[in-house]
């Protein structure tokens, strides 16, 4: 067999097929996480968030984080609740959430998987929404 230009072009031609092909199956198996489910009725609400952020930056609670745990403190009354999500931002299958309904909490970050996390509390008072986040390796 003689090797000539139409040869070539067919063998370029062929190996640029099936190195595409291969790139789109390798694309399709990869599991895509977006941020949450709800992603795009979240960034519709998003105004929301930034109030919260504003309203938090007046009167903020403190997470401190000491050793393997999360030490939350929130100032004001143990009836009024909270919401802690230690998110992944790699994985949407390990987060994790929490309700804080008392005042000083502990919360063992023991089972928490290696790598990067972010704190989100989340709390309600006397009308207002409040929120704050942190970003911590485990």
């Amino acid at each position: 067999m003689k090797f000539n230009w139409g040869t070539g072009i067919t063998l370029v031609y062929v190996s640029f097929v099936l190195f595409m092909v291969a790139m789109v199956t390798l694309c399709v198996k990869n599991d895509v996480y977006l941020v949450s489910d709800d992603y795009y009725k979240e960034e519709i609400a998003y105004q929301n968030k930034i109030n919260s952020l504003t309203n938090s930056a007046k009167e903020p609670a403190t997470m401190v984080f000491e050793d393997k745990k999360l030490h939350i403190h929130l100032p004001f009354p143990p009836e009024t609740g909270a919401t802690l999500l230690l998110y992944r931002p790699d994985n949407q299958k390990s987060d994790v959430s929490y309700s804080v309904a008392f005042q000083h909490g502990l919360i063992p970050l023991n089972s928490l998987k290696t790598g990067n996390w972010i704190a989100k509390l989340s709390w309600n008072k006397a009308g207002k929404n409040y929120f704050q986040q942190y970003r911590f390796n485990k």
